[in-house]
Order: structure tokens, then sequence, then C-alpha cells
């Protein structure tokens, strides 16, 4: 889902929380908001691929601007 929907639903207040995941396409971060019912929504570019952002500041910084929290970073050791 595009940065823009996403807004749509953090205004609607459809959004329990922002999640942070290292990607495993690419070396960086992958965005991603769960809804209310527990539904995973990554953030996507105009061709419905995750965006992959390549610092951790970088992308805290897109689910901010969305004034999206909490915020969950999830790594796998």
């Amino acid at each position: 889902m595009q940065l823009e929907e996403i807004r749509g639903l953090a205004a609607t207040q459809s959004i329990r929380e922002g999640i942070l995941k290292p990607s495993k396409l690419a070396n960086g971060w992958m965005v991603a908001v769960e809804t209310c019912d527990g539904q995973q929504i990554p953030v996507t570019d105009d061709h419905n691929k995750p965006n992959i952002y390549h610092s951790l500041d970088t992308a805290t910084a897109v689910l901010q601007q969305l004034e999206i929290s909490p915020i969950k970073i999830v790594e796998e050791f």
C-alpha cells in the first residue's frame, strides 16, 4: 500500500502500530503497518513492490511522519 493510502488509514485511527523489519530482498529495512484487526500491510511503491529504506533512521522517520506509534523493530537472530 502506498504512503498516501496508509496516511488515510492513520487518519481514521485504523492502525495499531508500525513495524520495521530487515529486507530479505535487499540490504535495508521494510516498513509495514499493522491494522487494528491484525493485518500487516507493507509500504509499497506504485508498482506494488515493498519500499526498501537503507537506514533504520529513515525507515523510522517514515512512520513518524505518518504519526504512527508505537513502532516495533523486528529482527531475527
